[in-house]
């Protein structure tokens, strides 16, 4: 009788635990891709010298997508969690970015990355020395409903003084 009781609480519990979501813990999920609109003189097809890298078009397109959809999932991405606004007296070093491009806490930074965009984790500190800069207020939508955001440009720390960024 004992061992019956047991076995129909073994039972019970592994019911319920067969029954509940699985969750793979420290892995995050990427926000959903949502297509964006992003304003404002950066070609897709074109290649862009920043620092000693080169990017394409697309690569920095994906970075401002990927940056946008983090913020519309309200999350961040590497230990500096990006994207994070870049208001922060840029004006005052030199750089003078396109007036839809406001310095507030809607202008915001996100890594540039080779390929496929920053995904840093917790921990990560190596970002490299190129940023996106973009300019989105959440809400904006386009015609099809679609997130709209604007180019402002990219930046890099290369030949920046300590801390700083220089316009590419």
């Amino acid at each position: 009788m004992k061992m019956m009781a047991i076995l129909c609480l073994l039972v019970s519990v592994l019911g319920l635990v067969s029954a509940m979501p699985l969750v793979r813990l420290g892995r995050r999920h990427d926000p959903p891709a949502t297509p964006i609109h992003l304003q404002f003189g950066l070609d897709p097809d074109g290649s862009y010298h920043c620092g000693d890298k080169i990017y394409s078009g697309h690569e920095i397109f994906l970075a401002a997508q990927y940056g946008i959809n983090l913020l519309n999932a309200d999350e961040r991405r590497g230990k500096e969690l990006y994207p994070q606004s870049f208001d922060d007296g840029t004006e005052s070093r030199g750089i003078k970015f396109p007036s839809y491009c406001p310095a507030n806490s809607m202008r915001y930074e996100f890594p540039l990355a080779n390929g496929l965009p920053y995904n840093g984790g917790p921990d990560d500190t190596n970002t490299g020395d190129e940023r996106i800069v973009f300019f989105y207020r959440n809400g904006d939508v386009g015609f099809d409903n679609h997130p709209v955001g604007s180019f402002c440009g990219i930046v890099t720390r290369k030949g920046a003084e300590a801390d700083g960024f220089v316009l590419c």
